[in-house]
């Protein structure tokens, strides 16, 4: 009977000792937000290739506008114009440009 709660015990105090620990500081969600935007164009300068992942630089743009609002709407009035590109240097260009300002 003791040894059954000598393990108990053992297990109780085994559990409740590995929790917790440091807790990893959280990202300001700007700067991943502004990560985010940059490596997809920087993608994007390489490849010149619109695809999907627009949508969610669009996304992240409009996130952005809650922490830096006058890039963000500069940025924003550059996606616009690179959504409607068609040639790849073009794109390539354009992205390269956008990236540069982040």
């Amino acid at each position: 009977m003791r040894r059954g709660c000598a393990i108990l015990m053992a297990g109780v105090f085994l559990v409740i000792g590995c929790g917790g620990g440091e807790q990893a500081a959280p990202v300001a969600e700007s700067s991943t937000t502004k990560e985010n935007i940059k490596a997809y164009l920087e993608d994007l300068s390489t490849h010149g290739q619109l695809n999907s992942g627009m949508e969610l630089v669009k996304a992240d743009l409009e996130k952005l506008k809650e922490t830096e609002p006058e890039k963000a709407d500069e940025l924003l009035a550059d996606y616009q114009r690179l959504s409607k590109l068609k040639s790849p240097s073009a794109i390539k260009k354009t992205a390269k440009e956008m990236a540069d300002k982040l």
